[in-house]
């Protein structure tokens, strides 16, 4: 990348670019204290910079210790996506300070650096090769894109289910060539370090709270959709301020899934609150009420179905309780110190609640369409 003199964006007088400054600081640091203490003091707080650069959308100086970000990503992408490059260029910097620098670009330092940060390998990019776009985590599971790492990871997790054949020559042979794709490709599989079969994607909004009703409507995605969830602390910077944000693991056609009722179902929420309050009668705790029986009515239904199928087939049960069992592996090496918390609230009224509940019983979650655009927002606004 050639740095050229006047390119580093002013970030006098300019809010909005001086709050995103505070987030990197803020992410970098929450991710310092997500790794094994002997790593911590090791790692020093670089300088951040914002530049107008078009060959790739972060980059790790070391000689001065900064961490510069593409003016167009911090300006035309969600949170989501910065918070994915810097922990990449944070896996760099890992590399430099706590490895000593010895390591070839993206090599098994490198790889083993984004295995402790739980960082994207592909998140920086090149935009001369990606038509100018940074798909995010969540807009390659989502829409389906991805670049020919994310084919080869696919490619692999097919080639392990066929390792549970019942044929012995047929599983011999697919383990063998998949772990040697594997090697050539510096993909992982199973294990200490996770699986390719599962990702990690933020999901809905961010919030400086949560209802309720929203850690319930998480619990009916694990119980339905066979996924994990996780709350975390993310940075806001339009509100310059860290909240609450929802992180979903499991397998992509889950995750799919997951992610579309997700949004769903909050939609669905409100819009039969607002019909059912019409007269505006209800405080906005009895919503919470209506909230959660309409997603217990709507939990009972779809998992009476689920564990019907699951009962007509010992295999289907096998399958599900390893998947399970290899989806909490993943995610106790994604979140060490992952701890769990109950939600409790008292209920306001409880004919309110049995009245969402009978909404639930009836409503349906229709399909997902398919590829359909992503949502951008803007973080910054754009310079002339």
């Amino acid at each position: 990348m050639e740095e050229k003199p006047g390119m580093t964006t002013d970030l006098r007088g300019n809010e909005a670019e001086r709050s995103i400054l505070t987030g990197l600081a803020w992410e970098w640091e929450r991710a310092v204290w997500d790794l094994p203490r002997t790593y911590q003091s090791r790692m020093r707080l670089p300088n951040f910079e914002i530049r107008v650069v078009a060959s790739v959308w972060g980059k790790w100086m070391g000689a001065s210790k900064t961490i510069v970000l593409s003016q167009k990503l911090v300006s035309a992408y969600p949170w989501f996506a910065v918070r994915e490059v810097l922990l990449h260029e944070m896996a760099h910097q890992f590399v430099d300070e706590v490895m000593g620098g010895h390591d070839r670009p993206h090599g098994e330092g490198f790889q083993r650096a984004c295995e402790l940060l739980r960082a994207d390998p592909a998140a920086s990019g090149d935009p001369a090769t990606s038509d100018g776009e940074h798909p995010s985590i969540r807009e390659r599971v989502i829409e389906g894109g991805g670049g020919r790492q994310d084919r080869m990871a696919a490619r692999i997790s097919k080639l392990h289910a066929l390792g549970a054949s019942n044929s012995p020559h047929e599983a011999e042979t697919a383990k063998r060539i998949a772990e040697e794709l594997e090697q050539k490709h510096k993909i992982g599989h199973i294990g200490a370090a996770g699986s390719s079969r599962f990702a990690s994607m933020f999901t809905g909004k961010t919030a400086g709270r949560f209802t309720r009703h929203q850690y319930d409507l998480l619990a009916l995605l694990r119980k339905v959709y066979l996924v994990r969830t996780v709350v975390l602390q993310v940075f806001n910077p339009e509100t310059g301020r860290p909240e609450r944000a929802v992180e979903i693991s499991g397998r992509i056609e889950n995750l799919k899934m997951a992610d579309y009722a997700y949004d769903y179902l909050n939609r669905v929420i409100e819009e039969e609150w607002q019909v059912f309050n019409r007269e505006k009668t209800f405080s906005h705790h009895a919503r919470t009420d209506f909230a959660q029986g309409l997603l217990r009515g709507i939990c009972e239904r779809l998992t009476a179905s689920a564990e019907k199928a699951m009962s007509a087939s010992s295999q289907t049960r096998a399958l599900v309780t390893r998947l399970n069992a290899e989806l909490d592996t993943y995610v106790a090496h994604r979140f060490p110190r992952l701890r769990w918390t109950s939600c409790r609230g008292r209920l306001v009224d409880d004919h309110v609640r049995r009245a969402g509940e009978a909404v639930g019983h009836k409503t349906v979650i229709f399909k997902a369409v398919e590829n359909k655009p992503g949502t951008r927002g803007f973080l910054l606004p754009p310079h002339g």
